[in-house]
């Protein structure tokens, strides 16, 4: 349904208030655009230079967010086009502007990155997607009368080289280096866009050579696959495959000869081989429907309707500090991450943690893990290893108590009515019925996963008791 207008006037947002809602709209921008609409609040409030509350305070949850960032930038593309016909004499000139511009704001990468998160029926939205084209539209005509501009370009030519500039190249561009070029790249489409091309336009950001562009990385480090990187008839550089130690010694392989689906990333993949390999040890949790249980064996200090965005936010902070969000699974000062990296979509990072065992919980052991956090799709997988090597580069080798696991933890849902989900594996010779209790019995619990009430208490601030009716059925 459309979004209910305030009709009490407000008052105008302080200049610091103001300059937090500028950040925060330009990280979630930015993040949003690398990472998808489920990307992490954490991420955008840190980008921001802001604290997680103060995101919640200016945008109550994701789907919020998502809007205001939509809005912004659509409104952003119309104010450019008139300030640059309030502003340049020549209406060339001003068409050139407006697209540079229009690149800076984002407007053409931002909105295909949530396009399926926009409400339809959004009668501001509306108006705002409207007004765009009318406004290009105009600044074409003038160009064209004149005479300026090539008579065969239209307005909706404008739009699609704005939307093919507008986004990331792939490879391991660093964002300045591709910004700059895409400025670049508009000099030089402008310039075949005058009607006469005597004029050559000033060519913006830097000339970089064949050779040049090897020295960008992928994100995953490995030397860059595009064909721009290579010499005409020099087939790009190619890295031997990871090994990923996921058992034993002597038992590992390269994650491509283990890949079952190539549209999977390869820790996703490993999971998926793991889960269906005859003699492991599998259990997947029922989904938790986290505000259900909430409101029936809850009692909050305030109101309180968990979002999706929130779980995903728990999910990515519990990634990297263990320690503080399952304190009942980890020693406490035992945990690090490190290693954080981008790559396949998301982010990967290292960990290591004294967890209790699974059958002896009497005891700790390190546990070595390697994590992919999936943004788009809201899914962290853990891939348990027998030696890692540690922030210092020092070999850490695992504990050998218990076979290694796999862990994948995820959110699902929609964003007012999330699901917790949750499933491991352990890479057993044959299926261990033992482990099957353990987790039988996490998944008869009435409550909340503990790490959902210390976000809630902790991170959130919101006190949170188990209803004493509630206690006594345990």
């Amino acid at each position: 349904m459309p979004p209910i207008e305030d009709t009490v006037p407000r008052r105008p947002l302080r200049a610091d208030a103001r300059d937090n809602r500028h950040r925060l709209l330009e990280a979630a921008r930015d993040v949003f655009i690398e990472r998808g609409p489920g990307a992490s609040l954490e991420e955008i409030a840190r980008r921001a230079g802001t604290g997680i509350a103060t995101l919640y305070r200016r945008f109550p949850d994701r789907q919020a967010l998502i809007r205001a960032v939509v809005l912004d930038a659509l409104q952003r593309t119309v104010e450019e086009a008139r300030q640059a016909a309030g502003e340049e004499p020549d209406p060339f000139a001003v068409l050139a502007r407006y697209m540079h511009r229009a690149i800076d704001v984002r407007t053409a990468a931002v909105i295909p990155a949530l396009l399926g998160e926009i409400p339809l029926d959004d009668e501001e939205i509306t108006r705002a997607r409207q007004a765009g084209p009318a406004a290009v539209q105009a600044l074409v005509d003038a160009a064209h009368r004149a005479g300026t501009l090539r008579p065969d370009v239209t307005s909706g030519d404008i739009g699609m080289l704005i939307v093919r500039l507008s986004r990331p190249l792939p490879g391991g561009f660093p964002p300045a280096i591709n910004d700059k070029l895409s400025h670049r790249h508009l000099d030089l489409v402008i310039d075949g866009l005058r009607a006469t091309a005597r004029q050559l336009a000033h060519l913006a950001g830097p000339a970089l050579s064949l050779a040049d562009l090897r020295q960008y990385p992928q994100p995953d480090g490995q030397a860059s696959a595009s064909p721009l990187a290579a010499a005409p008839g020099e087939r790009p550089a190619t890295q031997p495959p990871a090994v990923l130690t996921t058992h034993r010694a002597g038992r590992s392989a390269p994650v491509a000869d283990r890949t079952e689906s190539p549209a999977l990333p390869p820790f996703e993949a490993e999971f998926a081989r793991a889960w269906d390999t005859p003699g492991h040890t599998r259990h997947q949790l029922p989904d938790t429907d986290v505000n259900q249980v909430l409101a029936a064996r809850y009692t909050t200090g305030g109101p309180l309707t968990l979002t999706r965005g929130m779980l995903w936010d728990m999910e990515v902070r519990k990634a990297a500090h263990p320690g503080t969000y399952i304190p009942y699974v980890v020693r406490a000062g035992s945990d690090r991450s490190w290693n954080r990296r981008d790559g396949d979509g998301g982010e990967y990072l290292d960990r290591c943690s004294m967890q209790r065992l699974w059958l002896s919980p009497q005891r700790y052991e390190l546990i070595l893990e390697r994590a992919l956090l999936n943004h788009r799709e809201q899914k962290i997988t853990f891939l348990g290893m027998a030696e890692l090597p540690g922030p210092d580069g020092t070999l850490l080798r695992a504990g050998t108590g218990q076979p290694l696991f796999h862990v994948e933890h995820a959110v699902g849902g929609t964003e007012s009515q999330p699901l917790n989900r949750w499933r491991i594996v352990h890479l057993t010779e044959a299926a261990d019925e033992r482990l099957v209790a353990v987790f039988e019995r996490m998944a008869a619990s009435p409550w909340l996963a503990e790490h959902t009430e210390i976000y809630i208490r902790d991170t959130l601030g919101i006190q949170l008791t188990r209803n004493p009716a509630e206690e006594g059925t345990a």
